[in-house]
């Protein structure tokens, strides 16, 4: 904590108190010096889930690789529900039995509550056509949840679960930051609605969740684990402290997966090759371990979905639009305004990586709009 002197109290005191001599000089310099009691974090009674329940968060938890979907908007500025359909069964033919809808991916933050839930509604209409079309097959999915507002939060959580989400992503509360405490507190009302992973990723929230804080929500019967984009080191503590957690930072998906302990990822990437990113990480975990060549096909997938300028999820947007265009069911991209498009030029630039690098057929389109949300 920082210490100041007799002198810079004395200046300070002097400028903005209009009586001195009432100010116990000597006590203020005291307090300077000493730190903030630390806050002693404490959870509320624990509740308990049937043996069912916890076999699914188990089986989640088995999941290697997760891709977050992107959302796509029809000529009128609705959810596209017709590509979403489209982009989950290309997913699932691929091997993909886990969806992520209404993440950061898929800017859940420009679209309302309204269509947050008609998402969740939709996304399990088009699982469950998925699960008649591969009799046996269980597929999953993880409804985004996350708000800076508990109740809404809560809200949100409760449609999630009503539309039969198996496990929702919580946040941090952005922008408007709180306590230690407050934060365990924030996220421990929406794990008590169902099974959750905690979405850790400070670079957007402005807020990080401390290895203290997440220990303390691992506890929760209903914690599933933690998408984690806080970087290496945050992955190395989260080994340490023995909390399942998946990278949602592509570019360290190989060194998190085979040096950090990470499950697997919650991937932009896997939306363009999930067979790729589902090889190259059950690879890993199974002991063969990464080559040369196979960091070079991760790296040039993150920069494909990451090109320098363009945050996620702008890149990834355009290339399904590009994509599903050769499947004639859309031929233009409406984006959301801040999120903006990929410009023609550099459509042109990735299409020829996208079909030769990674046999990815895809058209220029053939407009492109920007609307307020």
């Amino acid at each position: 904590m920082k210490t100041f002197s007799h002198t810079t109290f004395d200046q300070l005191l002097s400028r903005f108190c209009f009586n001195f001599k009432k100010v116990d000089i000597d006590y203020l310099y005291q307090c300077s010096g000493e730190d903030f009691p630390e806050e002693e974090l404490s959870v509320k009674h624990l509740k308990t889930i049937d043996a069912k329940k916890q076999e699914e968060i188990e089986a989640i938890r088995k999941q290697r690789v997760i891709p977050a979907l992107p959302t796509l908007y029809t000529v009128n500025n609705q959810i596209d529900f017709e590509v979403m359909e489209s982009m989950m069964n290309r997913l699932a033919a691929q091997g993909i039995r886990t969806f992520l809808v209404e993440g950061t991916t898929g800017e859940a933050s420009l679209h309302s509550h309204e269509e947050q839930v008609q998402a969740f509604q939709e996304a399990h209409k088009i699982r469950w056509k998925l699960e008649q079309r591969y009799p046996g097959e269980k597929f999953y999915l993880i409804s985004g949840t996350g708000s800076n507002n508990t109740r809404e939060q809560n809200h949100l959580t409760k449609k999630a679960f009503e539309h039969k989400a198996d496990g929702v992503l919580l946040l941090p509360p952005y922008y408007l930051k709180t306590s230690p405490q407050g934060l365990l507190e924030h996220l421990w009302e929406g794990l008590n609605h169902g099974p959750s992973i905690i979405y850790s990723i400070s670079g957007r929230t402005g807020m990080e969740i401390s290895i203290k804080v997440l220990s303390e929500l691992a506890l929760h019967p209903n914690f599933i684990g933690v998408k984690e984009c806080d970087g290496l080191a945050k992955c190395e503590a989260l080994k340490n402290a023995n909390i399942p957690y998946w990278t949602g930072n592509d570019d360290e998906l190989i060194q998190s997966v085979e040096d950090q302990g990470a499950q697997g990822g919650i991937s932009v990437v896997a939306n363009l090759r999930p067979d790729i990113v589902g090889g190259i990480v059950g690879d890993i975990i199974d002991g063969k371990g990464a080559d040369q060549a196979t960091h070079r096909v991760q790296s040039m997938l993150s920069q494909l979905a990451f090109p320098p300028g363009h945050p996620n999820p702008q890149a990834i947007h355009t290339f399904e639009a590009m994509r599903q265009w050769t499947d004639r069911i859309i031929g233009f991209d409406v984006f959301r305004s801040p999120v903006y498009p990929l410009t023609k030029e550099q459509q042109i630039f990735f299409q020829e990586i996208l079909k030769k690098g990674f046999g990815i057929r895809s058209e220029i389109l053939n407009w492109v709009k920007v609307v307020m949300n």
